[in-house]
């Protein structure tokens, strides 16, 4: 099923396997897709803290 947001143009992506670390990030904006993705989200913003 595909989210009403895609047919708007965002960008959906998830782990191919659920209940793994996964996270993304999208200019300034960083999410998980889960609470094991907390180390994943935190690289993920020391990352685009970074290049800030």
């Amino acid at each position: 099923m595909v989210p009403a947001e895609c047919k708007r143009g965002a960008n959906y992506v998830k782990a191919t396997i659920p209940m793994t670390p996964f996270a993304t990030a999208d200019g300034r904006l960083v999410t998980g897709q889960n609470p094991v993705s907390t180390k994943a989200v935190t690289a993920k913003i020391i990352e685009t803290l970074r290049r800030l």
